[in-house]
């Protein structure tokens, strides 16, 4: 065996090695966010137990500024609460086993919907599609998947009312999916960023959000084998992308 072929193998280990250290790492760190996650959601549910109580107990008797204190709390501890459930979900799509199976992305589409008819309905929202296929995905994170694209195209409407358009087409070995909105629009500079965990582009008092929605849709699809993309103009809608593998009909 030659200088360079040892070398060759020499190298092919230790980047054996630093994959399997990069996948422990990531699996410790899933792991990690599961648990706090786990850890906060009883004293975040019995913050809003208790301020509840306390607002029972003194209705009617409390000054405004107590009142309006009282208010803030509620919100900030509801919003850790969706924070927290939203970093459990998370956590579960990175660390749960994908249960492949022959789905209708037309039924995980109406079960998304179901989920969100309260903001749909509030929202007087529009939403079409074409019709959609069958493919070998898991159904609890497609669906999670579609709620979490028209939530968004939803909350970040502007003054009008959502129109979302649902598509799907066939581009050799793979479907692209659409998910065109209305809304207020992405600067392009941030085309980069909006996938990212935790990151928000618009203030929090107008536009109230985790800034885990999209990070989840971008673990959904790359568990999928799939790419998530955006396309938008500011104040003329957003259409997110997305692909999955080749449909299979039944």
């Amino acid at each position: 065996m030659n200088t360079q072929t040892i070398e060759h193998k020499l190298m092919e280990v230790q980047l054996q090695a630093l994959t399997l250290e990069l996948k422990r790492s990531n699996n410790d760190l899933i792991s990690f966010a599961h648990t706090a996650a786990h850890e906060l959601k009883q004293p975040v549910y019995n913050i809003i137990g208790f301020i509840r109580i306390l607002e029972d107990i003194h209705k009617g008797r409390l000054e405004p500024a107590s009142a309006h204190a009282i208010f803030q709390i509620v919100c900030s501890a509801k919003r850790m609460s969706t924070i927290v459930d939203n970093l459990l979900m998370y956590a579960m799509v990175g660390s749960s086993g994908l249960n492949m199976q022959l789905i209708s992305v037309e039924e995980a589409l109406q079960t998304a919907l179901e989920n969100l008819h309260e903001i749909v309905g509030d929202s007087d929202a529009v939403i079409i599609h074409d019709p959609l296929p069958t493919l070998l995905c898991d159904n609890t994170q497609i669906i999670c998947l579609l709620q979490n694209l028209i939530d968004n195209a939803i909350k970040f409407c502007g003054n009008k009312p959502p129109r979302i358009e649902i598509l799907a087409k066939e581009c050799g070995t793979e479907l692209i999916f659409s998910v065109c909105d209305n809304g207020i629009g992405i600067d392009p500079k941030y085309y980069g960023k909006i996938f990212d965990i935790f990151e928000r582009l618009n203030p929090q008092s107008e536009y109230p959000n985790t800034g885990m929605g999209l990070a989840i849709c971008k673990r959904i699809v790359e568990r999928h084998k799939g790419r998530i993309w955006v396309e938008s103009r500011l104040g003329e809608g957003t259409t997110f992308y997305f692909t999955l593998a080749e449909r299979m009909d039944q």
